[in-house]
């Protein structure tokens, strides 16, 4: 333990994991896409116009992905929305509207919604809303799964420069059990809850470790320990 103890705090290998961090974090949620999405259908995927499921790693065949999200002139950033228009795993529809108002979807017609860090990017009312649209949309038994950063990691990381939020388009960061909440109260049953991206120095010094990118985990069943949570909510 000693020598890992030296390892994680050597100011090179902590150089290391600040230059190469949102790559890790990245390659996780590929794996996380890959591996752990269901299949569907009919599939919503709600503000992912810049970094689309198919593109993550997502394996299974569609017979339609709706990709939901803002026009490029409405956005403050990634706005070069570029589209493969021969995904060769289903028919790809943009659809430039609000992620958290799905007017244009009837009841009980999708199979799976996929929110990819993209709840954070509006504000908590709107999130809720959002949640709602979801579950009105999706037909008994579809899935619905996102991910988001860790406001109990988050608030550390962020600590060192006065606090705020991780990214400058985040208009919340969620705690676990705040997510959890709204998600159950929707009338979702969370089948799965994971933490990636572990971060064990962090937590146990209560100051954020870098190294923890390099040194923990890729995911753990301890949600609140992830710098991302993920869940998988089922509409019963």
């Amino acid at each position: 333990m000693d020598n890992l103890d030296n390892i994680a705090n050597d100011s090179l290998v902590e150089q290391k994991a600040i230059d190469e961090h949102l790559n890790i974090i990245h390659a996780i949620r590929c794996t996380m896409v890959r591996y752990l999405l269901p299949k569907g259908e009919i599939i919503l995927d709600l503000g992912g116009a810049n970094c689309q499921l198919y593109k993550m790693g997502y394996t299974y065949r569609f017979k339609r992905l709706i990709l939901i999200d803002l026009s490029p002139e409405e956005r403050l950033f990634y706005k070069e929305i570029v589209i493969d228009n021969e995904c060769q795993l289903g028919e790809v529809i943009v659809q430039y509207s609000d992620m958290t108002n799905l007017a244009g979807i009837e009841d009980s017609s999708v199979d799976f919604v996929w929110s990819g860090q993209s709840i954070e990017h509006v504000p908590l009312d709107l999130g809720e809303h959002m949640c709602k649209e979801v579950f009105r949309v999706l037909r008994s038994g579809g899935s619905f799964c996102l991910d988001t950063p860790n406001r109990l990691i988050t608030q550390i990381h962020t600590r060192s420069v006065g606090g705020g939020f991780v990214h400058p388009e985040h208009c919340i960061e969620y705690y676990p059990q705040q997510l959890m909440t709204i998600l159950e109260n929707t009338g979702f049953i969370i089948s799965e809850a994971l933490g990636l991206c572990e971060m064990p120095l962090t937590i146990s010094t209560d100051k954020f470790h870098y190294t923890d990118f390099v040194f923990g985990r890729h995911f753990t069943n301890e949600v609140s320990n992830g710098y991302i949570q993920y869940y998988h909510c089922i509409k019963p």
